[in-house]
């Protein structure tokens, strides 16, 4: 792997990934050149997958600790030209909180009454019968 850097303004810098990022070689050169660029105050990390070939689940995983690296750091670390797969499994890894629970079906107060009253209906049972069973009878007739 070859990572080709631009840097534009102050900041802001550009990582070119050229190649394969598996384990090995490729996630050392990944993780020590992120370590120089936060080393010298550049928050704003753009990476262009635009000519990576193949990412491994190592290569996820380094990718994973130099994101939260610098995010740590108050930084903002983007991806651009990720193949579809990948983009899939970075959104699932590295979205922020907000934007998981902003994704996560959002139920009712009241849903596991519903559940009970729908179980309870489709096996013909009546709810109010049920709890009399479990309590007993109230009846006070016989």
């Amino acid at each position: 792997m070859r990572i080709d850097l631009r840097t534009n303004g102050s900041s802001i810098v550009v990582f070119n990934l050229i190649g394969r990022l598996t384990a090995g070689l490729a996630i050392t050169l990944l993780h020590n050149q992120v370590d120089d660029l936060l080393r010298n105050n550049f928050k704003e990390i753009v990476v262009d997958m635009e000519q990576v070939d193949l990412v491994d689940c190592a290569g996820i995983g380094q990718m994973s600790t130099c994101w939260c690296k610098v995010r740590k750091q108050c930084g903002s670390p983007k991806l651009v030209h990720v193949y579809p797969r990948l983009r899939l499994r970075a959104q699932m890894l590295w979205s922020s909180r907000s934007e998981r629970r902003k994704r996560r079906l959002v139920l009712p107060k009241n849903a596991h009454i519903q559940r009970k009253q729908a179980n309870c209906v489709a096996s013909g049972d009546n709810v109010q019968d049920r709890n009399e069973r479990r309590l007993g009878s109230t009846d006070t007739n016989t």
